[in-house]
């Protein structure tokens, strides 16, 4: 009984560590806005504010829920998260995203990328 809970342990575990297998995914691409549209495109994230100087991020969730996500970029409110967008267009999130309702993906995105940290992806 034991070795079976240890066994099941260790398969959670790696589970968690584990790299996901790479799957087709497109690359997400942000898009400088003044405000966030009100029809979102797959595959992009639009920041609000101008001159590298973003107050809001939205974006739809990457499980194919279609919910919108709203990401606070103020370090004055919380909680907030920090963008970077690379040369190529593509974009990076600090800390992770974790939905908390809904679809509860936890995600980091990185260059772009979707990358699982517990998904539903």
């Amino acid at each position: 009984m034991i070795q079976r809970f240890i066994g099941k342990l260790l398969a959670w575990l790696e589970g968690w560590l584990r790299p996901p297998k790479p799957k087709a995914q497109a690359r997400f691409t942000s898009v400088a806005v003044e405000d966030i549209p009100s029809r979102l495109e797959q595959d992009r994230v639009y920041l609000a504010g101008g001159s590298n100087n973003y107050w809001m991020a939205a974006m739809l969730c990457p499980c194919g829920c279609g919910d919108t996500l709203h990401l606070n970029l103020l370090n004055s409110h919380r909680p907030h998260w920090k963008v970077n967008v690379h040369t190529d267009n593509s974009v990076s999130f600090h800390p992770s995203l974790w939905r908390k309702t809904r679809c509860k993906s936890h995600f980091f995105l990185k260059r772009g990328f979707v990358q699982g940290a517990r998904t539903n992806l």
